[in-house]
């Protein structure tokens, strides 16, 4: 008996150690979290939701709406928007517990063995399913068409400049009018960082904190006259990359090597053109499209 208890305690702390309660804020109306965590996520995943620290009150689900950095905006569900939820828990599910009859669970897999062929290049998180559908423009409104033969719900509209815009439920092959004054400002997040968004992933740098670690193992230092010094500290190259300042300027970067940096001069940032990319984010998956 004292031995199950042991082995019990013993599956509960690594459990435990595997998940990280994360307190929630609001900025605008609108709900985030912030951890080192959060890039891993991606837009559908649910959350579980508590109304305390110690996650031992339940407070339904938190639905990642969209993620950048270490950043992520959630909505909640019908449970938690009642219970007021002010926590969620990040990692891979709940620790360990007894079953009805009182058996302990399994004991863990054990760990793989080490591989010779040096450390493996950090995985980048699972795409969200892709939605059939069609973003649209005309009326002062953005339109968002459903193709497929399924209802999508919890739909949230998301601007390249952090704009957003509840867009609800859509039903199969039906269009909802998303109309501009619906349109949410951006979160004010200070200006002392950069977006840098690469086909290999995508981080918030902020430039007092250059030791903070992040999915593209990099940071950016703030240069003279609104310039960047840009380093990429990983074994990986970065490729497709896109600089995003805080005020919506950009400059595509293109490629940079590992271990290696580059200076951008701050006039080569300039305002988006061409058409707005708008992303649609719903607990079905998401759409992303150029909306002249």
């Amino acid at each position: 008996m004292r031995f199950a208890a042991a082995l019990f305690a013993v599956l509960f702390a690594q459990g435990a150690h595997a998940q990280e309660i994360v307190k929630l804020f609001s900025d605008q109306g609108k709900t985030y979290l912030r951890s080192e965590s959060a890039a891993a996520l991606v837009p559908g995943t649910e959350l579980f939701a508590f109304a305390d620290a110690a996650a031992t009150r339940p407070a339904g689900k938190a639905i990642v709406m969209e993620v950048v950095g270490q950043l992520a905006r959630v909505s909640f569900d019908d449970d938690a928007a009642k219970a007021q939820a002010k926590y969620v828990r990040l990692g891979r599910g709940a620790a360990p517990a007894a079953a009805a009859n009182g058996a302990l669970p399994p004991p863990p897999p054990p760990p793989p063995p080490p591989s010779s062929a040096g450390p493996t290049p950090t995985a980048l998180p699972p795409r969200p399913p892709a939605l059939k559908g069609v973003l649209g423009r005309g009326n002062y409104a953005i339109t968002v068409r459903n193709d497929s033969d399924a209802v999508w719900s919890g739909c949230e509209l998301t601007f390249p400049d952090r704009r957003h815009a509840p867009a609800g439920a859509v039903d199969a092959h039906h269009t909802v009018v998303v109309r501009y004054d619906a349109i949410q400002p951006a979160p004010d997040l200070g200006n002392n960082w950069l977006l840098v968004r690469c086909l290999e992933g995508e981080a918030e740098m902020y430039f007092d904190q250059p030791q903070k670690q992040n999915v593209l193992r990099g940071f950016a230092e703030s240069g003279r006259g609104g310039g960047i010094i840009l380093h990429n500290n990983g074994n990986l190259d970065w490729s497709q990359c896109d600089l995003i300042k805080p005020d919506g300027t950009h400059f595509v970067q293109g490629s940079l090597r590992a271990h290696a940096d580059d200076t951008i001069r701050g006039s080569l940032f300039k305002p988006p053109t061409g058409p707005e990319i708008i992303t649609l984010t719903c607990a079905q998956g998401a759409l992303v499209q150029p909306v002249p």
